[in-house]
């Protein structure tokens, strides 16, 4: 029992070690510099995490197996974010919303953030303002302070 207690604690102290490496990396010569309609699901994560870097926040992509339905986690001047990044096609819709409410409260985050490519339905617009979510554009990632301050919602 205690050999495998051991082991668990390497193993995540190792990939502790490889998530700042990729990090430091990613930092030195991003690969997301523009979007492409090619992005897997894992690239549109590392693309919004990109983008908040290039904005001033700490940001880092979480581990996929462990997430809690955050993609994204970013911090700044003593605020943290809890992102969840949807690559649509079509309109996002509730259960984004529901999911990152869920998220922000699992990571103690001040702010719950959905953010897409896509369009969100009317519905979702509604839960966010409800739940104090925003949810966002891509585009708006290179505005997220200003968005922050003015406390939109939807």
């Amino acid at each position: 029992m205690h050999e495998s207690a051991v082991l668990r604690k390497v193993h995540d102290d190792l990939l502790c070690v490889i998530d700042r490496a990729v990090d430091a990396e990613n930092r030195r010569n991003p690969a997301y510099a523009a979007f492409s309609d090619d992005f897997s699901p894992a690239e549109f994560e590392a693309f919004c995490a990109h983008r908040l870097i290039g904005v001033g926040w700490n940001a880092r992509v979480t581990r996929q197996s462990r997430d809690q339905g955050v993609d994204v986690i970013a911090e700044k001047d003593g605020m943290r974010l809890a992102i969840q990044c949807k690559l649509y096609r079509g309109s996002i819709g509730n259960k984004a919303v529901q999911e990152i409410v869920a998220a922000r409260a699992h990571e103690g985050a001040d702010r719950g953030i959905a953010v897409s490519n896509s369009r969100y339905t009317a519905a979702a617009h509604q839960l966010a303002r409800t739940n104090a979510v925003l949810v966002l554009h891509y585009r708006d990632l290179d505005e997220i302070d200003a968005v922050l301050r003015r406390g939109a919602a939807g």
